[in-house]
């Protein structure tokens, strides 16, 4: 590890941590956080998804995924960082962590004044959440009450899922940020979907970060590479790179189709500015660093004025640098006679262009209805069911898409990265996308009564 940093913690932290070990806490506890605390779990459970994975160095058995954390957890035995602060994400993934520090979670700024437990929030000594709930769980799901590294079921391996709620109190009123994670097992990448509640009487802005401390793949400096609209590339969707040059391992804040829109996505130096325009409640823009620098990764949704229910989803992904060809389908879910679209994605995280193609049998049962809508440049091809990419060269820090419309009878379907052959420079990983399609019930007839 290069990082020439150590996590940033503070005595009261540590201190309150080895008094609750001690504590027999039941498994979901909510507490009032002290207003100004230090970060804090909130007295409510870590929980880690995908806990028997992330320790593979081929990245096979994808990520392990580490929610409201305690800064005592080492997931992988090779990792150069536990989770950094209480109540802070980190992501495990080839036996290396990725948030160093001051650590990484989600935060809420309302007229200026922060709420949150890691990132900006613990480096600027924001306030705490009021209440820290952890609503459900379900898969492969370990879980240790508030101020233990110790899992309930630290072996498990494969998809899981987290429902976490945590609330603010505010001027009298009360907010809640509502976060869902969903984990496809052995994807690199995982989504979260976050539900913001304003409440009535609201009359100040409502802004929701994600982010803090970035090491990738156990290092602490990054390069950082932006795509999409808000960094004036051709890419349809937004999405910003802090990826290491020397252990080559990329992490990765992104759009998804039909998930909303970003305000602002950062890779660039971990603390300044970034971290005391979070704390003001500050738009943070589209800026991404070329040049290597101290990794941050922090992403922004503004969520507005008005009392009501908001919702927003984006994907956080790691991964090797490379020119990975990835697979998706959009929707991912329709009724029988609709169609949906099967999207081969490159994302070329190398700093120098990159050329291949890759040959892929559409999985069984699954129709190509038309011709291949072909993003990348090169040919792009569909014979007996096998599509056929060649030619393409895709810039340095660049994505382009290949895309099939394709339908299938009622069913779920699955597509295994495995299957795609690529050449060249090109190389794919170990996900895994799944289609559904809903059978449409058959009408009953409406009897008729003639005299």
């Amino acid at each position: 590890m290069s990082a020439s940093r150590t996590p940033r913690r503070r005595l009261g932290a540590v201190i309150a941590s080895v008094a609750l070990a001690a504590a027999a806490l039941p498994a979901v506890l909510v507490t009032a956080a002290p207003v100004g605390a230090d970060s804090s779990q909130n007295g409510a459970d870590m929980v880690v998804i995908n806990p028997g994975g992330g320790a593979d160095p081929t990245g096979a058995d994808g990520l392990q995924i580490v929610l409201n954390g305690y800064d005592g957890y080492t997931g992988t035995s090779g990792a150069a960082d536990e989770v950094p602060e209480d109540g802070s994400d980190q992501v495990y993934f080839a036996d290396t962590s990725q948030w160093c520090c001051s650590g990484a979670g989600p935060m809420l700024n309302i007229g200026g004044t922060l709420y949150g437990e890691a990132g900006a929030a613990s480096e600027n000594g924001a306030d705490s959440f009021a209440t820290t709930t952890i609503v459900s769980t379900s898969g492969a799901i370990g879980r240790a009450p508030e101020g233990s590294d110790t899992l309930d079921n630290p072996t498990a391996e494969g998809s899981g899922s987290a429902h976490i709620r945590h609330t603010v109190e505010h001027g009298g009123l009360t907010y809640t940020l509502d976060r869902f994670v969903t984990y496809v097992f052995p994807n690199n990448y995982f989504i979260d979907t976050y539900q913001v509640t304003i409440p009535a009487g609201n009359t100040e802005v409502v802004k929701f970060y994600m982010g803090g401390d970035a090491a990738p793949g156990n290092d602490d400096n990054g390069k950082g590479i932006g795509i999409g609209p808000g960094f004036s590339t051709s890419a349809p969707l937004d999405a910003a790179y802090e990826v290491n040059p020397t252990s080559e391992i990329f992490i990765a804040y992104g759009e998804i189709r039909g998930g909303g829109e970003v305000t602002g996505l950062y890779a660039g130096w971990y603390e300044d500015p970034i971290y005391d325009q979070i704390d003001a409640g500050d738009d943070i823009g589209f800026f991404v660093d070329l040049d290597e620098h101290d990794a941050g990764l922090d992403l922004q949704w503004t969520v507005g004025t008005a009392p009501g229910v908001y919702t927003f989803s984006q994907k956080t992904t790691v991964g090797f640098q490379a020119a990975n060809v990835t697979a998706y389908f959009a929707p991912f879910e329709i009724d029988e006679g609709e169609s949906s679209e099967l999207v081969f994605e490159v994302v070329n995280t190398k700093f120098v262009s990159q050329s291949g193609g890759f040959v892929v049998p559409v999985p069984l049962g699954i129709t190509v209805t038309g011709a291949p809508v072909n993003g990348c440049g090169g040919t792009a091809t569909v014979t007996d069911g096998v599509l056929t990419v060649s030619g393409v060269t895709l810039a340095s820090a660049s994505v382009c898409a290949v895309t099939l419309p394709v339908s299938a009878p009622a069913g779920e379907y699955t597509f295994s990265e495995q299957t795609i052959d690529p050449s060249g420079d090109f190389e794919v990983g170990f996900g895994e996308a799944f289609l559904i399609v809903n059978g449409v019930p058959t009408p009953v007839p409406v009897p008729r009564f003639t005299g």
